[in-house]
This record gives structure tokens, sequence and C-alpha cells, in this order.
């Protein structure tokens, strides 16, 4: 078996190639020494993304899709609405299209959601109403978007900085990049360690990266980061303790945001306005 070359870190190539740090499900994985981003040595397979157990579209009625997204969503568009007024929003990789539906009912966002995956459009324009576009960010024709968002979204694909400079090429001037991602300094790394943290799950996650690691790819995309906090939604296991108005899990969820424990980064970043604009 040939062994696969090792290309330079994902996050800054002048880091050169990562060590080797473990194999998962016979995958070799990588780690950079010098920022912590950890790239698994296989290729992006999509047939993944059309099974009828992808984890998107495991709960099948609104209430019980609130229930486990809406919190997110809602907490992500009240900190964005506090940077930047509603406009057109471009969601990438929009999933069960829910974030897409909160944000044009309850925000006020002219939102467009792209999604490569057939499958899960269907989901939500048969469970939600929210019609997706079946294609990939690449072939998208829109363009002077006031926000960009890309969620759970840059783990899973070869080239991250593409994706996001893709983003930044749709985004108008001084609109903003919106990114959520598995954050390897979450709290249950910190209980069970690394190498034994679930997201290192090849081939669903291709690269995985540190606070530092992925403010260093908005900022070779061009981009300025200009909000930093972690998020922990889900908790699922908190359900049957919690009320009905979730005060447990909101109570933690702002623990582990304050703390940076929570389980996946949120990242906005702003397109600097174009030289001259304005003069």
């Amino acid at each position: 078996m040939k062994t696969p070359t090792v290309p330079a870190c994902i996050a800054d190539a002048a880091h050169g190639p990562p060590p080797y740090f473990l194999t998962r499900d016979r995958v070799p994985v990588h780690r950079c020494e010098r920022c912590g981003t950890i790239m698994a040595l296989v290729e992006f397979e999509h047939a993944q993304y059309e099974s009828d157990s992808y984890y998107s579209m495991k709960f099948r009625t609104r209430e019980a899709i609130d229930r486990y997204w809406g919190m997110r969503w809602r907490h992500v568009l009240a900190t964005l609405g506090r940077r930047i007024a509603p406009g057109r929003l471009l969601d990438v990789g929009a999933g069960n299209g829910y974030f897409v539906h909160l944000a044009r009912q309850e925000f006020g966002w002219d939102a467009t959601g792209l999604e490569i995956s057939e499958k899960e459009a269907r989901f939500a324009a048969e469970v939600l109403a929210t019609p997706l576009r079946v294609e990939s960010l690449e072939a998208h024709a829109g363009c002077d978007y006031a926000a960009v968002t890309l969620f759970n979204v840059v783990e899973h694909v070869p080239d991250p900085l593409g994706l996001i400079a893709e983003a930044v090429a749709h985004l108008q001037p001084g609109g903003l990049v919106v990114v959520t991602t598995p954050n390897p300094d979450c709290i249950q790394v910190r209980v069970k360690g690394l190498r034994n943290w679930g997201m290192i799950q090849p081939p669903h996650h291709l690269n995985l990266f540190t606070r530092r690691s992925l403010g260093r790819l908005l900022e070779r995309a061009g981009l300025v980061p200009i909000h930093y906090e972690t998020l922990s939604t889900y908790m699922e296991w908190l359900w049957k303790y919690d009320t009905g108005d979730g005060h447990l899990r909101r109570a933690l969820f702002d623990v582990l945001r304050l703390t940076g424990l929570g389980a996946d980064h949120f990242y906005i970043a702003r397109r600097p306005p174009d030289p001259g604009a304005g003069s």
C-alpha cells in the first residue's frame, strides 16, 4: 500500500507538513505542531450526505427540529443582527434548511440556502416548506450578499481556504462571513483527551481547526475577524432534566460560551470595504 504524501498544514502552508498523530477508521490523521490543525488524509465522499440517517434529518417534525436547532440558530441570528442590518444572506451547506427558515420568518433576512445533498434539499422542502438550491457555492451566480454563512461546513471540504475565499467573492464590501466548526479545545476534549474526541471522524471530517488556525484561515481569505465565541446548543442528555422553556440548557450553553469550552467555534469576520470606497 502506497503511503500518502502529507501536504502542508491546511491552515498555513508555512507550517510545513504536520506530523502523524493517530489512525482513525484506518485513515492516517496528522496534527500541526504549530497551530494544532488536525488533517485526515482521505478524500471527500459525497455519498454520506445522501444517507437517510444523516444527522440533520434525524427529526421529522418542525417542533422537534426547533427543539434541537432553534436555540442555536436564534442565538447566531441575534448575534449577527447586532453586527449588521438584515439584508441578503447566503447559507452555504444549508442542511435541513431550518436556519434559512428562521432567518426569513423571524429575523427579516432575504435568505437563500445552498445544499449539495439532494436528499437534504428535499427534506427542507417537504418538512419545512423551505426551498434550497441544490448547487455548490462555486456554481452559484448570486453575489453582493450582506452575509454568507458556513455552519459546520469547513471541516468537510478538502480546500477550506478556497471555500472561504469563494464566500468572500459572493459578499458585498463590508459584508460578513459567519463560520462554525468543531472546537478541539471544548469541554469534551478537556475531559476525555484529544485522542478520544469524537469529532475526529474521517471521511466525515477532513480538517479540524483550533481557534488560532481558524482565525488564520479567515485572515488568509482577506477577512477581519470581529467576533468569536463557542457554541454548545444540542445537549440532548439534558432534555429530560430541563423545563419546557429550556432554562438549564440555556444556562449551560452560556457557561460554556463564556469559558470558551463550547463544542463549536463561532467566528464572524468582515470583508473590508474596497479601497477608495466612499471617497
